[in-house]
């Protein structure tokens, strides 16, 4: 009885928590159908950019963080190294480059930025 109580629990915390990111997410998909239905021009990339802020509060107010990269010391734990190079004026093992950035949630990485290092 108790496991199939606390697995019923658990089904049903996982269920509530992906109702309340998708509820919060529902504001930018109304936006980015907008920007879809909008006329191209200057006008329609001013757009974009505020769907695009909208979302990264929203993925913020959810507890996503970007990961700090550009100029940073190299940390295999947050950043993934698909480059070297030879940089005059930086210290050794300093990121020089971002290619994408890394996400966050709390102490645990999402996703590691993908970045270019100095050797």
């Amino acid at each position: 009885n108790y496991k199939r109580r606390t697995d019923q629990e658990k089904d049903q915390l996982g269920s509530f928590v992906k109702a309340e990111v998708l509820k919060a997410l529902l504001p930018v998909i109304d936006n980015l159908e907008r920007a879809v239905e909008a006329p191209e021009g200057a006008e329609y990339k001013k757009g974009v950019e505020m769907v695009l802020h909208q979302t990264e509060e929203t993925l913020k107010t959810l507890g996503l963080e970007v990961i700090p990269a550009q100029g940073e010391v190299f940390n295999p734990e947050k950043h993934q190294a698909v480059m070297r190079e030879d940089a005059d004026g930086v210290e050794p093992e300093t990121v020089t480059e971002v290619y994408q950035k890394g996400y966050a949630l709390g102490a645990r990485v999402l996703r590691p930025a993908m970045v270019k290092v100095a050797n």
